[in-house]
């Protein structure tokens, strides 16, 4: 059996550990990921430095940087830039303004990373956050040690030679490892992310 990553849900209270493949954890911008409803974070909520943020100081330094002496009515969504200045409702700004924001924007913007990925539901998408040293209260899951995963790839390896048993929309397996029995489940519903998740009995 291949070698897993094992996890655990930092508001667990059960004790279920979930095998995903290493692989799958990578380094996300917060803002492009999801909250438990399914919302993008979005950089305001993420704390980046961005227009999108508008409790920092990105717009009041972009009007300095590009429109000095000039003042937003409102900031809207462009056609050649994601988010611009409204300085006037009946002439707007130009095409080369437009350009001028967004090309600002790219190279002015911080994004906050964190370790996890993003996967879809059946009907939203989702992020499991793994590490947040640069955010703190991001983390949704914590990799377990590396004992402990050894202990869990050993329980998941005495599966290779068993037949579960078929349930709705799963496969149950029953094991014991040193004195402690598990059920181990492989689910086939959208919203397991996991490839097995394991719990005891």
């Amino acid at each position: 059996m291949k070698k897993y990553t094992f996890i655990k849900s930092v508001y667990d209270e059960i004790g279920e550990v979930l095998a995903i493949s290493p692989e799958r954890i990578e380094t996300l911008i917060y803002a492009n990921s999801y909250d438990d409803n399914g919302q993008s974070i979005g950089a305001q909520d993420a704390g980046d430095y961005s227009l999108h943020n508008e409790y920092c100081y990105a717009r009041e330094d972009i009007i300095a940087a590009l429109f000095p002496g000039r003042e937003a009515l409102e900031w809207v969504e462009g056609k050649k830039a994601d988010l611009i200045p409204i300085f006037d409702y009946e002439t707007g700004i130009t095409e080369e303004e437009e350009e001028a924001v967004q090309d600002w924007e790219d190279k002015n913007r911080t994004n906050t990373e964190v370790e996890g990925f993003n996967f879809w539901n059946g009907h939203n998408w989702m992020s499991i956050i793994t590490d947040d040293e640069s955010y703190n209260g991001a983390k949704t899951h914590e990799i377990l040690s590396e004992n402990e995963a050894e202990y869990y790839q050993q329980i998941l390896n005495k599966i290779k030679t068993m037949t579960g048993e078929n349930k709705a929309g799963m496969t149950v397996y029953t094991v014991e490892h040193e004195g402690t029995g598990y059920k181990i489940i492989d689910s086939y519903f959208a919203d397991a992310f996991e490839e097995y998740s394991i719990n005891e009995k």
